[in-house]
């Protein structure tokens, strides 16, 4: 059986203002590293640490992308940031 699990750790500078964590992006040379199950867990977890801050680029999405029903590959195009709308209090 193969499964796959996201490991998460602290955000970087460029996910910092989106969220407080983010996904465990594991470089290739690393990967023989986190697999090799004779390493101590210790130096394994040494391994789970942010993204260099220049490996991602973050911008406004379609929220359409949080709809399963919409998957296209225009909702990942960047589009124009939306205003948030004042409520009102009742």
């Amino acid at each position: 059986m193969h499964s796959y699990t996201i490991v998460t750790t602290g955000p970087n500078a460029t996910m910092e203002p989106i969220h407080n964590r983010m996904p465990v992006i594991l470089p290739r040379e690393r990967r023989e590293a986190w697999l090799d199950v004779t390493r101590p867990v210790e130096a394994a977890l040494a391994l789970l640490r942010p993204a260099p801050d220049d490996a991602l680029e973050a911008y406004p999405v379609s929220r359409q992308v949080n709809s399963p029903a919409v998957n296209e590959p225009r909702n990942v195009e960047p589009v124009a940031m939306e205003k948030p709308k004042q409520g009102t209090l009742l």
